[in-house]
């Protein structure tokens, strides 16, 4: 089962210059997705061209769902593989660590990709979000509200997309999991 998008983008690492890595993998929009620096978040749609209710897995080809909310145009999304404490990353070529990799995307679009020095990350969303959330809206007068609702929220299973539309039941879940 997908659980992440993919964002290619070199990211340097800003103490020593060099390339740390060339890919980030978020929760955000389509899941699983591929993304390159200043593509449009896509979202997975019905046969009729309506976005799918985020956090649903239907069955098909892909199993794909989407993660996060489509009127929601800007968001900080961090690395999945590498925001928790315990996964700090650091810079393979002069050892910075890191408090993970930060993606922004601003009007639907995935605009940067930056690695956060050691004791950013607190300083921007706060300790408590720092430590259990990778989903962080920009809201419009420019604070940023922590998505904690969406950290491993339970994918609801529909047989179809008909079942969906007919009862907006459920016929089982799935913890989301990073």
């Amino acid at each position: 089962m997908p659980r992440y998008a993919t964002v290619f983008a070199e990211i340097i690492c800003p103490a020593c210059g060099q390339v740390v890595d060339d890919r980030v993998d978020v929760q955000w929009g389509r899941l699983s997705a591929s993304y390159d620096l200043g593509d449009r978040v896509g979202w997975r749609r019905d046969a009729q061209g309506r976005i799918i209710e985020p956090f649903i897995l239907y069955p098909g080809e892909d199993y794909a769902w989407n993660c996060g909310d489509p009127d929601i145009h800007n968001v900080l999304l961090l690395d999945v593989k590498c925001y928790r404490r315990e996964n700090k990353p650091h810079c393979p070529h002069c050892k910075t660590r890191f408090d993970g990799i930060l993606v922004t995307v601003e009007n639907d679009h995935f605009t940067s990709v930056r690695p956060l020095m050691e004791g950013e990350l607190d300083s921007l969303v706060g300790k408590d979000a720092a430590q259990a959330c990778d989903i962080f809206v920009l809201a419009d007068d420019g604070t940023i509200v922590p998505r904690f609702d969406w950290v491993d929220k339970p994918l609801r299973y529909m047989e179809s997309q008909a079942e969906h539309h007919d009862s907006q039941g459920s016929a089982g879940q799935f913890p989301l999991g990073n």
